[in-house]
């Protein structure tokens, strides 16, 4: 039997000899390699469409063109309303004097007529003004106070609970002391009780 000295010097024989094929192996490769790198008949691929030099400075001018279009127009858009305002005007001018010629409004006619324009338009700025809005804040010990669908602690059922110190708008008052309130924006309404709020 071989000795165990014998079969490592063997084995590291069989590996040298696997490691000095490997080695031929890798040279003939890079010798492949070169050879295919050396080889002056290999073409470069065209480039497409999107990487052509010539497609990318049209798409640049014709982008340069439609913003220089773009500041001229937004330059001249405002004389050219510039001048049909004054021809508007001057339009205007023409006919109150031809009024004036042919016997239309007088200057004092004008003036009763815009004063009495200008009574119907404060008339009616008075009479859309909105009343001011009644307000009244809870006070209650509890901390709360209950929201019922009427104005009654035995019919009324509970909608809602409100806190102390929040403000609400009331909308009417009952003869027995309760007040309707606005309860959200939506404009849903209950009654609390007179005894536990404080009008503002």
């Amino acid at each position: 039997m071989l000795s165990d000295t014998q079969k490592l010097r063997e084995q590291l024989k069989k590996k040298d000899k696997e490691i000095t094929e490997l080695k031929e192996l890798l040279a003939e490769a890079e010798q492949e390699i070169k050879e295919l790198n050396d080889f002056h008949g290999f073409q470069k691929p065209k480039p497409s469409v999107f990487e052509s030099q010539f497609l990318n400075k049209l798409i640049k001018g014709s982008v340069f063109i439609l913003v220089c279009a773009l500041i001229i127009i937004v330059g001249i858009y405002p004389w050219i309303f510039k001048d049909g305002t004054t021809e508007d005007s001057k339009g205007s001018v023409a006919v109150e004097d031809n009024l004036n010629e042919t016997g239309g409004t007088s200057d004092a006619d004008s003036q009763e007529l815009s004063q009495e324009e200008n009574k119907e338009n404060t008339a009616a700025q008075e009479a859309v003004k909105p009343e001011p809005k009644q307000m009244l804040i809870v006070k209650s010990d509890l901390g709360w106070l209950n929201v019922r669908t009427e104005p009654s602690v035995e019919t009324g059922d509970i909608i809602k609970k409100i806190n102390s110190e929040d403000e609400y708008e009331w909308l009417e008052k009952t003869d027995d002391n309760w007040y309707k309130i606005k309860i959200d924006s939506e404009g849903h309404t209950g009654f609390v009780s007179g005894e536990y709020i404080e009008l503002k």
